[in-house]
């Protein structure tokens, strides 16, 4: 008899190396190659049963199906990756001008931080100075009066519109006097206007009290909006015109367009302006007024000529009525200024 020889039994390591590549031939995922290894390995030296032998058998096989699906999900995945990047296609035309000037696909507003400029700053914070008229006594009692005992008036007016108020005047008696005047300023930026026009009103008021002079406040209060400077003015309130313009002010709870002009003279005592007087028939809807020595007395202020009404277009036709005539005037006449 031949007897040939037999080929050794595997070693654990060729078992466990035979079973990874039956493994990845049936699609077996890599994390579960060491797992089939080491179940081969562990029935090969040991002797098993029937019953055994079956459970092992079932239990490679659900193992090796799990891996299975496993693996055909991962594929299923992976080639949708593919089919997405070989779908792309590049955005169209009209999308490519709204990215490159600045807006995205879905027209989202963009959030621009602000860069405060000069012109900002004096939008957001409303300042008005107003400039006290020559003519007007601006020694220490009106500083006191405008302060009030202790500077409870302007604390006050400060609390209630929020706006700081700083008054020009010299701290010692030595000091030049400049004309005084008088700055509001809101505190926070973006103040409503309406706070600034409450402060300034409370301090027209204070000057018309301090006056004592009933024929020089509506004058008053003309030159203090005609000089009026800063970023809240009296822009809206003001309409161009001869002499100056004219001015929408608020006199006893009404309002009245002004026009005011001083009159001519040929001496320092003798003012030409009462012969306007005449005109006044011809003013149904206007009041021409004239200050002077032969008319209404002043106590401060110099001689001049008011023309108010509630009408603007009136008023206008009235102011060159009384500068034609006093122009007519002048023409036969050396008083000075001249119209």
């Amino acid at each position: 008899l031949e007897v040939s020889a037999l080929p050794p039994a595997p070693s654990a390591k060729a078992a466990s190396g035979a079973t990874v590549a039956k493994a990845a031939a049936g699609n077996v995922a890599a994390d579960d190659y060491a797992k089939l290894a080491d179940m081969d390995m562990v029935h090969d030296n040991r002797k098993t049963t029937p019953r055994e032998h079956d459970q092992y058998e079932d239990t490679k096989s659900g193992v090796k199906a799990e891996s299975v699906e496993d693996n055909r999900k991962e594929c299923g995945r992976r080639n949708d990756q593919k089919l997405d990047i070989a779908r792309w296609e590049p955005p169209s035309l009209s999308l490519q001008r709204k990215r490159s000037s600045g807006s995205d696909a879905n027209d989202r507003p963009v959030k621009v931080s602000r860069v405060r400029t000069d012109r900002d700053e004096s939008i957001d914070f409303l300042t008005c100075t107003l400039n006290i008229p020559p003519w007007m006594d601006q020694g220490r009692d009106l500083f006191l009066h405008l302060i009030g005992a202790g500077g409870q008036k302007t604390k006050k007016i400060e609390s209630i519109t929020n706006c700081w108020i700083n008054i020009s005047y010299p701290k010692l008696p030595s000091m030049p006097k400049p004309p005084m005047s008088i700055t509001i300023k809101s505190k926070i930026a973006r103040i409503p206007p309406v706070n600034v026009h409450t402060a300034i009103h409370t301090i027209e008021e204070s000057l018309v009290e301090f006056l004592k002079d009933k024929n020089a406040e509506k004058r008053l209060l003309y030159e203090l909006a005609a000089t009026a400077i800063g970023s809240y003015k009296y822009s809206n309130n003001r309409r161009g015109g001869d002499c100056g313009g004219l001015l929408l002010r608020e006199y006893n709870g009404l309002k009245y367009w002004l026009w005011l002009r001083d009159l001519p003279c040929c001496n320092i005592n003798h003012h030409h302006g009462t012969f306007l007087l005449r005109m006044k028939p011809q003013l149904s809807d206007c009041n021409l007024e004239v200050f002077a020595e032969s008319g209404l007395p002043l106590d401060q202020a110099p001689p001049f000529v008011l023309i108010s009404g509630t009408k603007y277009g009136d008023v206008k036709k009235t102011v060159a009525h009384v500068v034609n005539a006093m122009k007519e005037h002048q023409a036969c006449c050396d008083c000075t200024p001249k119209w």
